[in-house]
């Protein structure tokens, strides 16, 4: 049998310590379709490489302006990619669509999306690398858990639950001007045509632009939205004009408006 010097053990084992490991940020399930996530806790998800949420509100002339949502996504094409692409393309949602971030082995972060749709999905294919997943995401509702420790136990101590709930529409028009889709105070002709020209396209972030009832499409809802409220203003009233009837046009789906509201408890990770 061959004899190795201690310099090759050395070497060999300075490699098995030093070699860089490969760790998903968290992971990602889409509520009837199965990835190929190998950790053992989380057999039919996928890995996820990252996760991007932004939540805003403008505030101008002393308005608190709308709430607009952005979450983006990344992860590995494994065998979900061809499902999640099939359901965009026919326009299916999911009835729930869970993301799990971690830190070394401690979740901590859950969030929780119901009745979602990924609205935008690109494929990246670089130098051999497995191909890239990246997305938005839309939702009626929103429930993210955060999970606090013990630092020295590591035992969980806190979770704080905070949920959006996109379907009350009177929340998110709170402290704006309902119909005001160019936001300069007064709804007026100028946010019709703006309505017209977004009319039938998909907004992300949902209740953005002409997206008045914030139900993820730009369509006849917020058309009937603008009509009522012709006219009005945050200063003062303006005359009343007569209105266009747009000709029959195509309804859209998925809903947003904002509710806040976080809970405090100290039971263990669900």
């Amino acid at each position: 049998m061959r004899s190795y010097g201690p310099t090759l053990l050395i070497a060999l084992l300075l490699t098995v310590v030093w070699s860089p490991v490969v760790q998903a940020v968290g992971y990602i399930k889409f509520d009837g379709i199965d990835g190929e996530c190998t950790d053992a806790e989380h057999q039919g998800w996928s890995d996820l490489a990252s996760f991007q949420i932004d939540i805003s509100r403008n505030f101008d002339g002393g308005a608190l302006g709308r709430v607009e949502a952005s979450m983006k996504f990344s992860m590995v094409a494994d065998s979900a990619y061809p499902y999640v692409f099939e359901n965009l393309l026919r326009g299916m949602t999911y009835d729930t669509l869970t993301i799990e971030q971690f830190d070394g082995r401690q979740l901590v972060d859950r969030y929780e999306f119901e009745q979602a749709i990924t609205p935008s999905l690109s494929t990246l294919y670089s130098g051999g690398a497995p191909a890239r997943i990246n997305g938005t995401i839309a939702t009626r509702e929103l429930t993210l858990n955060h999970f606090v420790y013990d630092d020295r136990t590591g035992a969980l101590v806190e979770t704080i639950e905070v949920n959006y709930d996109f379907t009350n529409v009177s929340a998110l028009t709170a402290g704006t001007l309902p119909g005001d889709y160019n936001f300069d105070g007064v709804v007026d002709f100028d946010d019709y045509d703006k309505w017209k020209d977004q009319f039938g396209g998909i907004t992300v972030p949902i209740g953005s632009g002409a997206d008045g009832n914030a139900d993820g499409q730009v369509d006849l809802g917020d058309y009937t939205l603008w009509r009522d409220n012709l006219g009005r203003s945050l200063a003062t009233s303006i005359a009343s004009q007569s209105v266009p009837e747009p000709a029959s046009l195509a309804i859209g789906a998925l809903g947003l408006a904002v509710v806040l509201g976080i809970r405090r408890s100290r039971a263990g990770v669900v």
